[in-house]
């Protein structure tokens, strides 16, 4: 739509050029109006391209927390009285699935319960992988998938600051 835009006033500004010479009235006009449509079709290109580019969806400040089961005096420190738009929470995939088919979300349920009381918005992070400085963080799998009959189910390895790095196989 805009390179035809730009080739319709490309079209118009060389025909304005040329009209120095005896053109007929209709010519005029037809060619003022090729030139105002043209104007009219860039900046309806503009406004909805800036349309699209600005627009954001609940948009905000918000809150990350690692640990879904905060106390409510911090969820109401952190993200209430902060004047957050919400909290985006990470869960790792290990615990979520406490064994091979059976799925405890009932973390994930409260979360977004306390969040639906306090106006705000929730944002859910399932991780499959994972590094950090925590002991814990070398196992980013359920530990069913840790058996041979998955080939281990994850890859770990040291990081160069000391910290673990873990991902699923597979």
């Amino acid at each position: 739509m805009a390179f035809r835009a730009k080739q319709s006033l490309s079209r118009v500004r060389k025909a304005w050029e040329d009209a120095g010479k005896k053109t007929s009235p209709s010519r005029v006009l037809k060619m003022k109006t090729s030139f105002i449509m043209a104007l009219a079709a860039l900046a309806g290109l503009s406004a909805a391209h800036a349309e699209t580019v600005l627009k954001k969806w609940h948009p905000g400040f918000y809150f990350e927390a690692y640990v879904a089961n905060m106390p409510d005096s911090k969820w109401q420190r952190r993200v209430v009285a902060s004047g957050m738009q919400g909290a985006i929470f990470r869960f790792k995939w290990r615990d979520l699935e406490t064994a091979r088919g059976r799925y405890d979300f009932s973390v994930i349920r409260t979360v977004v319960e306390r969040a639906k009381a306090s106006g705000k918005y929730v944002g859910l992070h399932i991780e499959d992988r994972s590094w950090g400085d925590e002991k814990d963080e070398g196992n980013c799998v359920p530990d069913y998938l840790q058996t041979p009959e998955f080939g281990g189910g994850q890859m770990t390895r040291a990081k160069p600051d000391g910290g673990l790095w873990c991902t699923l196989t597979r």
